[in-house]
C-alpha cells in the first residue's frame, strides 16, 4: 500500500474514500485498541490525521452534499436522506476537477447515494446500486469488496497519461452489520468493528490497485457521520448531535503532505474540497464555507479556524421532533435545541455534564453566534437558493416551516424527551426486514399506530404491501406522505400499475419526471410494470427515457436485459455489479447463457440463484435443465425433483423422467412425469418419445410400439424439433 513517488509534471490523482456511519475513536489511528483499521493507521502514518473533524450531519446525503461542495446545509438545503437534491448551481469537486482535465469516476455502496440527489454532479461515470423492487424490504446496498472491484474496473480504462479523481463509498459500518468472517474471527464480540476492519482491508486493496497501475494518488479517508452506539441514549444516528454521531475521522496522505503530522482542529467536513484543490495545486472554488488546510499538512504548523457548524434536520422532518443545531470551536460544543445544551468537550470528551444553565464566555459567544446564524438561514430561505423543483417535496416534508420560516424556540418536542425512539424504530425496521414482507407487515402497523408520523415506517409499511399484492392497501399507506416526496411517488406509479390504474400511473409518472428532472426513479417503474404485463415494446420506451438520464440505473438495465436484444448480456452482467443483491438477475443473465449453448457459464449463476426466493423453483428448474444439456444426468436430478411440482411448466417433468431412465431411477416415478408433463402442455411430441422408451425399459414393448408410432404420426413431414432428451 506504500505511496510510491511519480513524475512532478504528472498532475497528482486523487482517492476519496468516504467510510460511512465510522466513527474517529473507532480506528487505531483515533486509539483504539486493538485496532481494525491497520490500513487507514499506516496512511495516518505517512501522511496526516485531523484529531477533531465534525460533519455537518448524521445523515448520508447531506454530509456527502457538503464534503463535495465545501458548503454547509444551511445554504444548500440538503438536510436529509429524503427528497433533497444538490442544486445544479453549486459547483462539486467533481465538476472543478474535471474542468482540469481529469478523468472522474464516483463508486457508492448504497441507493441512498442515488444520482437523483445530485452528487452525480462531475463525475463521468456515477455507479451506483439502485432501488429495486426485489430487494423486498431492505436497502439496496453492496460490499465493499464489490465497490472496489468496480472502481479498479473502471481505474483499468483510463489512460495512464490521464489524472482520476476516484471517489468509493463504503457502506460495510452502517447496520444491519455483514462482516466477513475473518474479520468476525478478529472482533467477534463487536460485529461494528468487525465490519469496520472488513471496510478497511479493502481500502488497502483499493490503494494497491492504484500503486499496480502506477499511479501516485493523494489519498483522503473521511468519515461522513459516526454511530452512536449506546451514548446518550442512542444506538445508531441522525437523532441527537452529538459527538459519538458528529466526530468523524479524516486522514490524508500522499504528495505535498508531510507525514506524521497531526492537526488538533475543529475542522469541518466542508474544509475536505478547499483542501484537496489546495494540495493539487488548482485554483479552489468562489463562495465556500470550508477552508484550505494544506499548508498545515505540509509543514505541520497550526492553523486557526472559525467555529464549525453542524445540524441534524432527522427529528424534524421524518419524526416531528424539534431540528437540532451545533457550533463548535476549539474549546466548547453548544447545541441549540428546546432544552441547549452547552460542553466543554475538551475536559468532557464524552459530553456528559451540560453547562447551558451557567454559560461561560466562550459559550455565549457560540450561542450568540448560532442564533446568528439561524436566523440568517430562515431570511435566506427562497427558491433561488435550493433547486425549484423541489419547493413541493420540501413544503410536504415540512422543510419551508423548519428551515425556512421556524424561529428558535417555536415548541416542537426536544428529540431528548424520546432518546429511544429511533431505536424503536431501528428495531422494529431490523424485524420487519429479517423475515418474509407479509411476516413483517404486523411489526410495522404496530409501530405506526404508536407513532403515525415517522415517514419512513410508512415508505416500508407502503412497499411490504406492494410486494404482497395488498395494492390498494399500498397506495392508502402512502396517502399521508405522497406530495412531493420522491420515493413515494415512485412506490405509487408501481402500485397504480399493478392495480391495473394505468392512466393514473403514467399521471403520476410525468408529475415525477416534471419535478425531479434529474431522477430515473419514475421510468424505472413504468418500465418495470410494463415489463411484468410483458409489455417489452413499451418497457423499452421507459428505458431509452430513463437511461438517457442515468445510463447506470440498474433497474433500468435488468428492463432492458430482461427484454432481450442486443446488449442484453452486458446489460444483466451489469446490473449483477451494481446491485449484487438483486433476487433476479442471475436467473435472467443464467437462462439467457444457456439458451445461447453456453452452459458451463450459465450453472454457477443458477446454483447461486437457487438458493434466493421467490424464484428459486424457476431457477432450480432452469438449473437441472441446463445441468441435463451439459451431460451431468445425475447432477440435474436433485434440482429437478425440488422443483417439478411448482408450476414451473413441462419441460423440467419431462427432463427429469428421462434423466431417470438414463441413470436407472424409479420408472414408475418417470412415467408419473411424463404425465404431469402431458398435463401441462398436451402437444410436447417430447413426451411421447420418451415414454416409447420408458415403457420399453419396462418390458411393455407392445404399448411402447404403440407410442412411438403415435410420436412418428404427429411429427411425419414435420421436424420433430427441440429434441434434447435421450433417443
Amino acid at each position: 500500500m506504500l505511496l510510491t513517488n511519480c513524475s512532478a509534471s504528472q498532475p497528482h490523482d486523487l482517492v476519496l474514500v468516504t467510510l460511512d456511519t465510522t466513527r474517529a475513536d473507532a480506528l487505531g489511528a483515533y486509539g483504539r485498541t486493538p485496532s481494525p483499521s491497520p490500513t487507514v493507521d499506516e496512511l495516518a502514518r505517512e501522511g496526516a490525521r485531523v484529531d477533531e473533524v465534525m460533519t455537518v450531519t448524521p445523515l448520508t446525503v447531506p454530509a456527502h452534499a457538503a464534503l463535495l461542495t465545501g458548503v454547509y446545509p444551511d445554504r444548500t438545503h440538503v438536510r436529509d436522506n429524503m427528497s433533497f437534491r444538490l442544486a445544479d448551481t453549486w459547483t462539486t469537486l467533481a465538476e472543478s476537477l474535471r474542468s482540469h482535465g481529469y478523468s472522474t469516476g464516483a463508486f457508492v455502496s448504497a441507493a441512498v447515494l442515488s444520482p437523483a440527489f445530485g452528487l452525480d454532479q462531475g463525475f463521468d461515470r456515477y455507479s451506483c446500486v439502485t432501488v429495486s423492487p426485489t430487494n423486498a424490504l431492505g436497502i439496496p446496498r453492496r460490499s465493499a469488496s464489490a465497490v472496489v472491484d468496480d472502481a479498479l474496473g473502471w481505474l483499468k480504462s483510463v489512460p495512464p497519461e490521464v489524472p482520476v479523481f476516484t471517489w468509493v463509498h463504503i457502506y460495510d459500518a452502517h447496520r444491519p452489520y455483514d462482516p466477513s468472517a475473518d474479520a468476525l474471527r478478529l472482533f467477534p464480540d463487536d460485529p461494528y468493528l468487525a465490519s469496520i476492519n472488513g471496510a478497511d482491508r479493502e481500502v488497502g486493496r483499493l490503494l494497491d490497485g492504484f500503486q499496480a497501475a502506477g499511479r501516485n494518488p493523494v489519498v483522503v479517508v473521511v468519515g461522513d457521520h459516526g454511530e452512536g452506539r449506546g451514548d446518550h441514549g442512542e444506538e445508531t444516528h441522525g437523532w441527537f448531535a452529538y459527538r459519538s454521531t458528529m466526530r468523524v475521522p479524516l486522514v490524508i496522505a500522499g504528495p505535498g503532505v508531510a507525514p506524521g503530522i497531526v492537526i488538533d482542529g475543529p475542522q469541518s467536513v466542508v474544509d475536505v474540497m478547499p483542501t484537496v484543490l489546495d494540495l493539487l495545486g488548482l485554483a479552489g472554488v468562489e463562495g465556500v464555507d470550508g477552508v484550505s488546510f494544506a499548508d498545515a499538512l505540509r509543514s505541520g504548523r497550526p492553523l486557526a479556524r472559525e467555529p464549525v457548524y453542524g445540524e441534524s434536520f432527522t427529528s424534524r422532518l421524518e419524526f416531528g421532533f424539534s431540528e437540532l443545531r451545533v457550533i463548535e470551536n476549539a474549546k466548547g460544543r453548544y447545541i441549540l435545541a428546546p432544552s441547549p445544551e452547552y460542553y466543554r468537550w475538551r475536559v468532557d470528551p464524552g459530553e456528559l455534564v451540560n453547562d447551558a444553565a451557567q454559560l461561560d464566555a466562550v459559550g455565549e459567544a457560540l450561542r450568540k453566534a448560532l442564533l446568528a446564524r439561524t436566523s440568517a438561514d430562515a431570511a435566506g430561505s427562497t427558491p433561488s437558493q435550493v433547486d425549484p423543483n423541489l419547493m413541493p417535496a420540501l413544503a410536504a416534508l415540512g422543510y419551508t416551516a423548519s428551515a425556512g420560516q421556524q424561529e428558535p424556540g417555536e415548541p416542537l418536542p426536544d428529540p431528548k424527551d424520546s432518546p429511544g425512539l429511533p431505536e424503536v424504530y431501528d428495531a422494529m425496521m431490523i424485524r420487519a426486514r429479517s423475515v418474509p414482507p407479509a411476516e413483517g407487515i404486523p411489526e410495522i402497523e404496530g409501530f405506526l399506530d404508536e407513532y403515525p408520523r415517522v415517514v419512513p415506517a410508512r415508505m416500508l409499511l407502503a412497499r411490504a404491501y406492494f410486494l404482497t399484492g395488498r395494492f390498494s392497501d399500498g397506495l392508502t399507506a402512502l396517502q399521508p406522505i405522497l406530495t412531493g416526496n420522491a420515493q413515494a411517488q415512485e412506490l405509487e406509479i408501481r402500485l397504480l400499475m399493478a392495480n391495473g390504474r394505468n392512466t393514473e400511473a403514467v399521471a403520476v409518472a410525468r408529475v415525477a419526471s416534471d419535478t425531479w428532472p434529474h431522477w430515473a426513479g419514475p421510468y424505472a417503474a413504468m418500465a418495470a410494470a410494463k415489463r411484468v404485463r410483458k409489455d417489452c415494446a413499451g418497457a423499452l420506451q421507459e428505458v431509452a427515457k430513463g437511461v438517457s438520464i442515468d445510463p447506470d440505473d440498474g433497474e433500468l438495465l435488468l428492463v432492458r436485459g430482461a427484454c432481450g436484444g442486443p446488449g442484453a448480456e452486458a446489460d444483466l452482467r451489469r446490473v449483477l455489479v451494481l446491485d449484487p443483491g438483486d433476487q433476479e438477475v442471475r436467473l435472467l443473465l443464467g437462462t439467457r447463457l444457456a439458451k445461447s449453448g453456453r452452459v458451463q457459464e450459465a450453472i454457477p449463476l443458477l446454483k447461486e440463484q437457487a438458493t434466493l426466493t421467490p424464484l428459486a423453483p424457476i431457477a432450480l428448474s432452469t438449473l437441472g435443465v441446463a445441468l441435463y444439456d451439459s451431460g451431468a444426468i445425475r447432477d440435474a436430478i436433485a434440482p429437478l425433483s425440488k422443483c417439478v411440482d411448482e408450476d414451473v411448466g413441462a419441460e423440467p417433468p419431462l427432463v427429469l423422467a428421462d434423466a431417470l431412465l438414463q441413470t436407472g431411477g424409479d420408472l414408475s416415478d418417470a412415467m408419473r412425469l411424463l404425465d404431469l408433463a402431458e398435463r401441462r402442455d398436451p402437444s410436447e411430441n417430447q413426451v411421447l418419445a420418451v415414454r416409447a422408451r420408458v415403457l420399453k425399459a419396462m418390458g411393455r414393448i407392445a404399448d411402447a410400439q404403440a407410442v412411438a408410432k403415435t410420436y412418428q404420426q404427429r411429427t411425419s413431414g414435420a421436424r420433430a424439433g427441440g429434441e434434447r432428451v435421450s433417443k
